[in-house]
């Protein structure tokens, strides 16, 4: 438990500043900040798992985004994080990209998810834990005004049958746009049922539960 608080209360602070870490996280993904805000919770529980089983575990693609961030704040995460709050390294793992690799960490996902379940009493949030992909939350920030514009361009058609070819038209382009940011958005962090191909590994231990 005493671990659990700690990770709780840990913030990633610059200098004082606590909204960079935050600011990063939104400017790089474009998460809204109530999202950035619950998924460096999930990831704050990741690590307690790490901690308390001893094992290796695999996070999810949103909560692995989290950690490759916070790897760039060094002193945060080596000497507060892991020295201060932790007492241990946890080090990131990049996998092999082969099958083996791929099929032994959707084990070792799964049991994490298992994992989570058994220590907080709660089914991991799909959210968090499902999104195959991180950047691709911010797509839906695109649907509403792509939908809005189609509709507004197909008003502007003097006739009925002009204004229904019209957004039909738009409809197609918009669907086109969506599957290229999606596809741009995926490139290079493609997932495996919601499992990030990293892994981690703890250095010497200490601190407690």
């Amino acid at each position: 438990m005493e671990l659990k608080h700690a990770l709780d209360n840990f913030v990633v602070s610059i200098g004082g500043d606590e909204t960079l870490f935050f600011d990063k996280l939104c400017q790089e993904y474009g998460w809204r900040r109530r999202f950035a805000e619950q998924a460096f919770t999930e990831y704050k529980r990741f690590l307690y798992l790490i901690c308390a089983s001893g094992e290796r575990q695999v996070p999810s693609k949103v909560i692995d985004a989290v950690w490759h961030l916070h790897l760039t704040f060094t002193q945060s995460y080596w000497q507060d994080l892991c020295r201060d709050t932790l007492g241990r390294d946890i080090h990131h793992n990049p996998s092999s990209q082969n099958a083996y690799a791929a099929k032994r960490d959707q084990q070792n996902f799964e049991r994490t998810l298992d994992l989570y379940q058994e220590h907080f009493q709660q089914a991991p949030p799909a959210n968090i834990w499902l999104k195959s992909n991180p950047r691709a939350i911010q797509l839906r920030n695109y649907i509403v005004p792509f939908v809005v514009s189609a509709g507004l361009l197909a008003a502007c058609s003097e006739q009925t049958k002009d204004k229904i070819d019209n957004f039909i038209f738009w409809g197609v382009i918009i669907f086109i746009v969506y599957k290229v940011l999606r596809w741009a958005f995926s490139r290079g962090r493609s997932g495996r049922c919601g499992g990030s191909s990293c892994g981690s590994s703890c250095g010497s231990c200490g601190g407690g539960d």
